[in-house]
């Protein structure tokens, strides 16, 4: 599985009523490398949203970078 980013996981195995490999929790993908963003491709995942406040979004330059590359 993913290590990069931390806490990277399943909802299903937290919450049962969540279809499993539908929706997936994670830290900020600070540390991910090209094999693995290829394997939340793989995983289906097209989608990354982002639930921080707009002052935590603005202060983290390294995610608004990398919006458009995805």
């Amino acid at each position: 599985m993913i290590t990069n980013p931390s806490n990277f996981r399943d909802l299903h195995d937290c919450y049962d009523f969540i279809e499993a490999g539908h929706l997936y929790r994670s830290a900020l993908p600070r540390n991910l490398t090209k094999q693995d963003w290829d394997k939340l491709y793989n995983l289906g995942i097209r989608y990354i949203i982002d639930f921080r406040s707009e002052f935590e979004r603005k202060e983290d330059s390294y995610f608004n970078n990398i919006i458009g590359e995805i």
